[in-house]
């Protein structure tokens, strides 16, 4: 049995407890109010049907006011941008290295402060602090080092789409507002380093384990769990190691910490082999954790530290205190103590989505392992049974966490990897054969000084810690490729969705009193799913994702029927934007499942996205220009689709399809386009519902194609219209803008873009004509809604109230 966590009973939450979360949920007010209030009255709810002794509500609501006025007064503002940020225009940043921050495939990312910006005609001062990513680093700075680097400085903004991670406010609450990007040496002058005798020493650790490891990814992703290092880890190791739902390893986290915590243990029962006696003054699971909690800080100051080993050391070292001052909630104390000191001094650590997984996790322990074990035990006495009975608490422990994990997991991420074999497997080698080997390898090397036939000695260490590790991710390609680990595209719940799940956990585990909030729990899950088949009945919506540099266009329609047009595609070997983005955007609140996919063109910003959509969802058919896609995203589509069954059409010039109600018309090109680029290729489609034009999709379609659709005899005129080509100075062609006369004119472009996109021209002609803009790179992600074919169209924003009603268009509050 896990010491500390008791098989009797579930252990409930004290007064103070229900004041942290009414604290936390006041603070997350901040950002937005709705969910938190309807949670915190739950709370309350719930916790005074299940209590005997009620807590008077007004001691909660005075800790949610006291965390929302905290969160409010030092969440960071926002400055204004000075008129001499251009984008595409180099400056010379000066600044103070605050953090780093290592990341897959050769990339460093630091947080400086103390800015100032330098050019040939100017040095200023810079308001807050700038990320900047530097790719293929020559070293790894100190903190609190002065660097001056050349960098094209832009503002932090985009990816502006409702119920989806934030990334301006993520860094906005860090007080960083700028960002750079530098590739190798490019010019970068370090000042002095501070004289720090501890840097220098975790720097020599991790050159020494450097120097042991082999090249390989055994060797990069033992590195990792050694020091925090994760640079030469590659996009294909991640993407093998999140799919079978294994990314917690290489996260140094609780499950780390528990590794070395496990030293102590072992340390202690050497102590007990060596000297029995030991034991009459001090129990062995007290003695484990003391002689662990030197070892916990020594790993925590190795791992760089990041946040989540922060997180997770915090968590150990009020467990262990309590634990040693005799507390029998030792588990779900420490927890909430650890809880409250994070969110004491930070309130803004409430919005950090890894602090909500190392909670949940711990806390899905806490409460679900006592009754989990009732029914997983082996009994009996001797090793064998003795081990079965450890595996099957590990299993237990796995299965809690992953049930209070899985609707953070599916909001957070809109994927789920069910597969628990390959932990059993992981977990286990990696904690008992791995760590050992590589600390104990790392240790000998700093004892090399001493006496020198250490170095060879924890060299050999740790390069067998490497080899084993090369085994496992050796077996986890294998697993892969034979299709036995499948990451599948998830419903996102819903904010009530969220609060029902944990409703009725709280009605699972209560002894007394449960069919109340069992009640409640499933109207929560039930309630948004019913009013968005209302809500579907009768209307069209359509949705422009917000993708930064390319475009996306969400289609729904009455019955529930969905069409994706184009999926974006900026981005990097890291960043998937099908994943990030568009398949969270279509998979919240709504099953992963799509009538038809289409592609309006092969170009990247257009297609990139789309892979991640056809390999996971549930794609009715998949429909293009006859285009083959290439490169590595084009390269994905095409074995998706053949791997799948998902059958493919092209369209040609008049051709119709349907999803439910709503037809899509093929309009152009309507001229030969023997010679054309791919832009001018585009399809060009007219959504109708019951014989109305709703709008108009052209795609990057450029002067041929919109000379060719001016000049087609079939209609193609839209009350919206989205601008061809991100607003390129060649998407507007005034025959064609005429033929179209939209009353909306929709831009999927990224903000500061190095293009200039949309061009002045393109404003002025829209002007001309009387249709208002709405662009993302200003409001983020754009949704307009047709109540019926004839109603006043519903236009709503990420960024709300940023232009007034006019017109037919009514903006939602």
């Amino acid at each position: 049995m896990v010491p500390g966590i008791e098989r009797s009973r579930v252990p409930g939450l004290l007064p103070w407890q229900i004041c942290l979360l009414a604290y936390a949920l006041g603070a997350l007010a901040v950002e937005s109010w709705v969910a938190p209030v309807v949670a915190l009255c739950l709370l309350l709810t719930v916790d005074a049907i299940l209590r005997r002794r009620r807590i008077h509500p007004a001691v909660p609501a005075l800790c949610a006011a006291a965390g929302f006025l905290y969160a409010g007064a030092v969440l960071p503002q926002s400055p204004p941008v000075p008129p001499w940020v251009q984008p595409g225009e180099k400056v010379v940043v000066h600044g103070t290295v605050e953090s780093v921050r290592t990341k897959p495939d050769m990339r460093l990312q630091m947080v400086l402060s103390d800015l100032s910006v330098e050019n040939d005609d100017f040095h200023r001062s810079l308001q807050g602090k700038m990320v900047w990513t530097w790719k293929y680093p020559r070293r790894i700075p100190e903190p609190e080092q002065a660097v001056s680097v050349p960098v094209n400085l832009r503002p932090l903004a985009g990816f502006a789409n409702p119920g989806l991670w934030n990334y301006e406010a993520y860094w906005q609450r860090e007080g960083v507002f700028w960002r750079g990007w530098s590739i190798g040496k490019a010019d970068i002058r370090w000042g002095p380093p501070p004289d720090g005798t501890l840097w220098s020493l975790r720097t020599a650790l991790h050159d020494s384990v450097v120097s042991a490891l082999p090249k390989g990814q055994g060797g990069a992703v033992v590195l990792n769990l050694l020091t925090g290092d994760r640079t030469h880890i590659m996009p294909e190791t991640l993407d093998a190691v999140r799919s079978a739902g294994l990314a917690h390893i290489l996260a140094l986290s609780g499950l780390h910490v528990g590794y070395v915590a496990l030293f102590g243990l072992l340390l202690a029962h050497f102590a007990g082999f060596v000297r029995p006696g030991f034991y009459l003054s001090m129990p062995r699971p007290k003695m484990a954790v003391l002689l662990a909690m030197p070892l916990v800080a020594l790993y925590w100051w190795l791992g760089q530290p990041s946040a989540s080993l922060t997180r997770a050391s915090l968590m150990f070292f009020c467990w262990g205190f309590l634990l040693l001052a005799g507390r029998g909630r030792a588990l779900v104390d420490g927890l909430f103590a650890a809880l409250a000191i994070i969110i004491l001094l930070d309130p803004l650590a409430v919005f950090d989505t890894g602090l909500r997984m190392s909670a949940c996790a711990v806390a899905g322990i806490a409460f679900l392992f006592p009754v989990l074990r009732r029914w997983i035990a082996v009994r009996g006495r001797g090793f064998l049974r003795r081990s079965l009975d450890a595996a099957a608490a590990l299993l237990c422990i796995g299965i809690a966490a992953n049930i209070a994990l899985l609707p953070v997991v599916a909001h957070g991420f809109g994927t789920v990897a069910p597969d628990l074999l390959l932990n059993l497997v992981w977990v286990p080698v990696v904690g008992f054969v791995v760590m050992p080997l590589g600390i104990a390898g790392m240790l000998a090397g700093a004892l090399s000084n001493l006496y020198a036939p250490f170095a060879e000695f924890g060299n050999v260490l740790v390069l067998a810690a490497s080899h084993v590790m090369d085994v496992l991710l050796d077996v986890l390609h294998w697993y892969r490729d034979a299709g036995l680990a499948p990451m599948g595209a998830v419903l996102r719940p819903l904010w009530p969705e969220m609060l029902g799940f944990a409703v009725l956990l709280a009605a699972a585990l209560a002894q007394r009193r449960q069919l109340a909030v069992a009640a409640l729990g499933t109207l929560l899950l039930f309630i948004p799913h019913i009013q968005m088949m209302v809500q579907d009945m009768h209307s069209v919506r359509l949705d422009m994702i917000d993708v930064g540099q390319g475009q996306a266009v969400l289609i729904s329609t009455p019955g529930g029927h969905r069409v994706l047009v184009d999926g974006g595609g900026v981005g990097g070997r890291t960043f998937d934007i099908g994943r990030a983005i568009v398949g969270p955007y279509v998979a919240h609140g709504r099953p992963p499942r799509l009538d038809a996919v289409v592609m309006s063109h092969a170009d990247h910003d257009h297609m990139g996205g789309l892979a991640w959509i056809v390999e996971r969802f549930e794609v009715g058919r998949f429909i293009g220009n006859g285009e083959t896609p290439d490169g590595i995203s084009g390269g994905r589509i095409v074995a998706a689709l053949k791997e799948r069954g998902i059958p493919e059409q092209r369209l040609t010039y008049g051709d119709v399809f349907n999803a439910g109600e709503v037809a899509f018309r093929m309009v152009g090109p309507a001229a030969d386009t023997e010679g054309w680029n791919s832009n001018e290729r585009s399809l060009v489609l007219r959504v109708e519902w019951l014989n109305q034009p709703l709008a108009l999709l052209p795609g990057d379609a450029e002067r041929r194609s919109l000379q060719s659709l001016a000049e087609s005899p079939v209609p193609c005129d839209a009350e919206v219209l989205v601008v061809p080509h991100h607003g390129s100075a060649g998407s507007v062609h005034p025959e064609a803008l005429d033929a179209v006369n939209p009353e909306l004119a929709l831009v999927s472009c990224g903000k500061y873009n190095r293009y200039g996109f949309p061009k002045p021209e393109v404003l002025e002609e829209f002007e001309r004509i009387g249709a208002r803009v709405v662009r993302t790179d200003v409001h983020g992600a754009v949704r307009v809604r047709w109540l019926e074919p004839y109603s006043p169209q519903e236009t709503d924003t990420a960024r709300r109230g940023t232009f007034p009603k006019s017109g037919s268009v009514v903006t939602e509050p």
